[in-house]
């Protein structure tokens, strides 16, 4: 027999479960961006939004994306109706790779992420590679279709 009471366990045992999930979501960035940089949530999202709305309207409904840099683009496959994979930090070389083998051709890119701490301007980096053209822009996202070779 436990020695807790089962009423207890009831308890408990579903806010374990409910804070594991918490914990390994992405929840903890949005509280921390919208409690912790309230003034910088914003216009990020807005920016996401904006870029989500240009994917939808021009791109083909079966366009597939590859979306690198802040998090709010890991939701872009919903936002969009686009296929898309998303990964955090990806130099343009290793970008490729992934993009030509998931079938991706278009690239969405954040301006800046941290990266270890640093900030890290993807931009510079994914504008000066021979594969990609930007094909739309904002503050905050950049869209690259990828050349083909």
């Amino acid at each position: 027999k436990s020695k807790y009471p089962p009423r207890l366990l009831q308890t408990l045992v579903p806010l374990v479960l409910l804070g594991v999930v918490f914990a390994g979501s992405r929840l903890p960035l949005l509280f921390s961006d919208v409690f912790g940089n309230p003034e910088g949530f914003r216009p990020q999202s807005e920016g996401v939004y904006d870029a989500a709305k240009w994917i939808r309207g021009n791109t083909p409904p079966n366009a597939s994306l590859l979306a690198v840099g802040d998090w709010r683009l890991s939701y872009l496959d919903l936002l969009t109706g686009r296929s898309a994979s998303f990964h955090s930090f990806l130099p343009p070389d290793k970008a490729v790779l992934w993009a030509v083998e998931g079938g991706h051709r278009f690239v969405v890119v954040s301006r800046v992420v941290f990266n270890e701490g640093l900030p890290l301007n993807l931009y510079e980096l994914y504008k000066t590679a021979d594969r990609f053209t930007a094909v739309w822009e904002n503050s905050v996202v950049v869209v690259f279709a990828i050349k083909n070779r």
